[in-house]
């Protein structure tokens, strides 16, 4: 008989603190910020960008359906324009693994106080005129704060005669 009221009072305090863990609020997961780069560039795109005669450029969109030009940049003067902050030209700081002139697979940027960084995997066309085009690539955005937002890209390096 006691070990019966034991194994019954043991059942029942099982019960209620499985009852309590069922009814505990869940934490909530973290609020991401509804302005982030990554939100940004998906809404955001620059305007279509004139190219003139015998001047080169690249034009980079994001990588996916329906996703807006997201970078862009004479070969001549080394600065570009991103979506991000249209107005205000990012000042290329490096470029590496040259893949025609003024063309770069790797650049690295500055915007206001973040860090911007092109890797691209262009194909293996060197025709300029006809375009070489850039199946992936990623714009990394690193911001003062330390955190980093990838965005994937795909685009064209040509030139206008």
């Amino acid at each position: 008989m006691r070990l019966h009221k034991a194994l019954a009072a043991s059942s029942l305090a099982i019960s209620l603190t499985l009852s309590a863990c069922a009814n505990a609020p869940s934490p909530k997961s973290p609020q991401i910020a509804e302005d982030t780069i990554f939100n940004l560039t998906k809404q955001r795109g620059l305007p279509a960008q004139d190219l003139p005669n015998g001047a080169c450029g690249l034009f980079l969109w994001g990588a996916g359906h329906g996703r807006p030009l997201q970078f862009f940049q004479n070969a001549a003067l080394g600065d570009a324009r991103l979506a991000l902050q249209p107005d205000l030209p990012a000042r290329r700081v490096s470029a590496n693994r040259a893949i025609v002139q003024g063309f770069y697979a790797k650049q690295e940027f500055t915007l206001g106080d973040m860090k911007v960084t092109v890797d691209l995997k262009p194909s293996q066309s060197r025709n300029v005129l006809k375009g070489i085009p850039v199946p992936a690539g990623r714009l990394v955005f690193l911001e003062a704060s330390g955190r980093s937002t990838i965005i994937p890209v795909a685009g064209l390096f040509g030139c206008r005669n």
